[in-house]
């Protein structure tokens, strides 16, 4: 059974939206200058789901779900010395809630009974504690869910037509946070039973446990029925390439080849310039309207 967990963050750092990632000092479980609530990190498992909340609005503002266990990375917000720069990271699937949930939405009742050892509330259930990463209860989830208006978090299960995906109704999911009801079987489409494939950027071999189906035209300007063409997703590692496609800086041309969103940024140029002017395995004539379209958005 999926555990919970939850994670405080702010807003941004240095203009990047924080809960994209999760991430905190200590590069190994035995750091003895690890805090108790940093360490819980190496105890999240692949399917374990995270609320994640900001510490300056007060509300829940996504969930998502663990895609990889924690792993030895460097701090992902150059600049920020607040944590120094050796740590571990989760990679995760977020989901951003249309309607955040404010602190003071959860019941009384149910903030008091989440203030248990290590828990995200203090005793009087009035403040959330001090920390980073906490083990949600039970209780706690499912007001989370209620509120959420999600009826379920198990994976919907669907079947696949010849040439598009077949959704039993709407692909967006009827809840707060709405939810993708094709992302799983284009994933599994994409994957053809395979164990390890090749990332769509950067071309390498990677287990299926580090990809996922990234849309290659931005999927809240997709129809539904393109929402349902194989061809509109590509497998991306969750290593880099996925969020740096998602966020723009990674962009790939009419001719398929790669450039830089920034080619100016110092990052993006250590972590990605070897890409430039390589094809991006992916393209071919049957997504080559969806990756121009991506590129006409920014």
């Amino acid at each position: 059974m999926a555990n919970v967990w939850w994670v405080n963050q702010k807003h941004k750092i240095n203009g990047r939206l924080v809960n994209e990632v999760v991430w905190s000092p200590g590069a190994t479980p035995e750091d003895p200058e690890q805090q108790s609530h940093w360490k819980k990190m190496w105890e999240a498992k692949i399917g374990d789901f995270i609320v994640h909340y900001s510490s300056e609005s007060q509300q829940i503002v996504a969930l998502s779900r663990v895609l990889t266990e924690a792993t030895p990375a460097r701090n992902p917000f150059p600049g920020d010395e607040t944590w120094g720069d050796e740590g571990k990271q989760l990679n995760v699937e977020l989901t951003r809630l249309e309607v955040p949930i404010n602190k003071t939405d959860i019941p009384i009742e149910v903030r008091k009974a989440s203030s248990g050892k290590y828990q995200p509330f203090i005793a009087t259930g009035e403040k959330v504690r001090q920390g980073y990463f906490f083990p949600v209860p039970h209780v706690l989830w499912s007001a989370i869910l209620t509120l959420a208006g999600v009826e379920t978090t198990d994976y919907e299960v669907f079947q696949a037509g010849l040439n598009e995906l077949t959704v039993a109704g709407a692909t967006d999911i009827s809840r707060v946070a709405k939810g993708r009801a094709e992302q799983a079987l284009l994933r599994e489409r994409l994957l053809g039973g395979r164990s390890e494939a090749q990332c769509g950027i950067c071309g390498k071999m990677t287990p299926k446990r580090y990809l996922r189906a990234a849309h290659i035209k931005k999927r809240a300007t997709a129809s539904e029925r393109e929402r349902r063409n194989p061809n509109i997703a590509m497998l991306a590692c969750v290593l880099g390439c996925d969020q740096a496609f998602e966020n723009g800086d990674i962009r790939v041309l009419n001719d398929g080849s790669i450039v830089l969103g920034n080619a100016n940024d110092a990052f993006l140029q250590a972590q990605f310039g070897d890409l430039i002017g390589r094809k991006a395995p992916a393209f071919n004539e049957e997504n080559r309207r969806f990756f121009a379209d991506r590129l006409a958005s920014f």
